[in-house]
This record gives C-alpha cells, sequence and structure tokens, in this order.
C-alpha cells in the first residue's frame, strides 16, 4: 500500500489488518472486523478497530512514534486548497527518525502518518 495516496479508510484497513483483523462478511451480508485472538462466534459483530475519528487516528500511531506537528499547510501558505500535513517521529525524539505525510484533511494526514511509522519504523 502506497501510504502517500491512500485514503483515511484504506489507512484505517491496513492497519487493522496488520494489527491481527480480518474483515469477514456476516450471514447478512453486511461486514465485522474479527481479531484472530478472539474466538470465532458467529453471533458476534465487532466494529472496526480503527474508527475514521480524529482520536483512533491518534491510536494507531505506533507506541514509540508521535507526532511533531500537524497543519493545515493551505492556510499557513495562503493557498486556496487545504493540505494537512502531519510529521511523526521516532521518540527518542531524533529528527532522521521522522516520517512526513500531506493529506486532503487532517484525519487522512494523521492516518497516513501512523501507517507510515509502522511501515518506516524499521528502516529508521
Amino acid at each position: 500500500m502506497d501510504y502517500n495516496t491512500a485514503t483515511a479508510q484504506e489507512c484505517a484497513d491496513w492497519l487493522a489488518c496488520d494489527d491481527g483483523w480480518t474483515k469477514v462478511q456476516t450471514a447478512h451480508g453486511d461486514y465485522a472486523w474479527r481479531h484472530s485472538t478472539l474466538r470465532d462466534d458467529p453471533c458476534s459483530n465487532w466494529s472496526h478497530p480503527y474508527p475514521l475519528t480524529l482520536d483512533a487516528a491518534a491510536g494507531a500511531l505506533r507506541s514509540n512514534w508521535r507526532v511533531d506537528y500537524i497543519r493545515d499547510r493551505g492556510e499557513y501558505a495562503g493557498l486556496g486548497d487545504a493540505r494537512w500535513y502531519a510529521r511523526v517521529f521516532r521518540v527518542p525524539g531524533d529528527i532522521t527518525n521522522s516520517v512526513s505525510c500531506e493529506g486532503p484533511d487532517e484525519l487522512t494526514a494523521r492516518y497516513r502518518a501512523a501507517v507510515a511509522s509502522k511501515m518506516e519504523g524499521g528502516k529508521a
């Protein structure tokens, strides 16, 4: 997956799968998320482990990574189009271990940064 172009939903789905969750179709035709450590109960319907909220996106960031800053670059630069920019770094604050992501909104930028921290976390 290319986190630079992924939607917030694609990032949330990738993070869930990376954490051991599986998207399964229920008997009613809708979808549920089940974790590999939970027993398979056909009556159970788990909601998405990473809902499309700012809190969930912040919680998806790896525990040893922190948000350096996030801002609306379009507004900051006086541009008409909003482009959110997020930079995250590995703790301790070594800026050489950082990843920067952009998105059309804050939610997407934060989810992209969470995916990037997992994908790039072992490389830095």
